[in-house]
């Protein structure tokens, strides 16, 4: 069975065949346990993989189009090593290595076990995987070890993506979307700062700020807006004085879960970018809302 990519995904492959030997779209992620049972975190780990049956998909080309093609039955693969000694920094690193993303499997799962302790390291390709995916992963992985049962997804990836195929072919929606993002992005200036990694001269400097996070929860429910939404207004107005722009526009991301259905714990690629534009001039003769607290 295939099913499509979803347009993030797409974006990524396209990134891929630019680089495929790049490792920055790779999650690795490591994790050390004590009085742990190897074997039964290795169960735990392929169970865990079961429940989320997207990480098995592989990438195939079909009459020219890439394509998702679901992979359940496939048994889950998890490498068991052992080392005289404790891994360092760059033992872990070397483990990372490029996914080829037409026809490669797109996870590894490698357990390591030492003198003192049990290692386990994860390599996922972004393209399956986001952030929220792998919250969703340890937790579920916790409580198979620890001896329950998981829900099944409710909603998989699989299913949103056939979701998003939809959507896009409905073309008065799609034109409609395009007539938005055209009005926005007119006279935009995409933002270009300092990078903080390569001083500018003598001027360069580091400020770090400290918020009261209880304060900024109880700033917002006050006034009704969300904490995201505090920290977009906050950081428009900071790059608006600093970059002198008159139509500043810089990208954010969403989580690309709030569809009206359940995808808090299915596990995918679901994050999507969109652009923000700062236009002051819609809310002149407006001051910025304070508290002495927060601000």
């Amino acid at each position: 069975i295939t099913y499509p990519l979803m347009e993030n995904q797409r974006g990524l492959y396209i990134e891929w065949q630019k680089n495929p030997t790049t490792t920055q779209y790779n999650i690795p992620q490591a994790y050390s346990f004590e009085d742990i049972d190897t074997c039964r975190l290795v169960n735990a780990l392929k169970q865990t993989v079961d429940a989320h049956p997207y990480l098995k998909s592989s990438l195939i080309e079909v009459n020219g189009t890439v394509v998702l093609q679901r992979n359940d039955q496939d048994v889950v693969e998890v490498k068991i090593s052992e080392l005289s000694e404790e891994p360092d920094k760059n033992f872990f690193q070397k483990l990372i290595s490029p996914f080829h993303l037409l026809g490669d499997q797109l996870y590894r799962l490698e357990v390591i076990k030492t003198p003192r302790k049990t290692y386990l390291f994860f390599d996922i390709h972004h393209i399956l995987f986001d952030g929220l995916s792998e919250k969703i992963f340890m937790n579920d992985l916790k409580r198979i070890y620890e001896g329950y049962a998981l829900e099944k997804e409710s909603f998989q990836a699989f299913d949103y993506a056939l979701y998003e195929e939809s959507e896009l072919e409905k073309t008065e929606k799609i034109q409609e979307a395009e007539s938005f993002y055209d009005e926005l992005l007119t006279d935009a200036n995409s933002l270009s700062l300092p990078s903080y990694f390569t001083p500018d001269g003598i001027d360069y400097a580091k400020v770090d700020v400290s918020l009261p996070s209880h304060q900024i929860d109880a700033f917002c429910a006050v006034n009704g807006i969300t904490v995201n939404s505090y920290m977009h207004a906050a950081f428009a107005v900071f790059v608006k004085r600093l970059n002198k722009e008159t139509h500043p526009l810089y990208l954010t991301i969403s989580n690309g879960r709030d569809i009206g259905t359940d995808l808090q714990h299915s596990i995918g690629m679901f994050v999507k970018t969109m652009p923000i534009v700062i236009r002051t001039e819609l809310v002149q003769g407006l001051t910025i809302a304070r508290s002495e607290s927060v601000v």
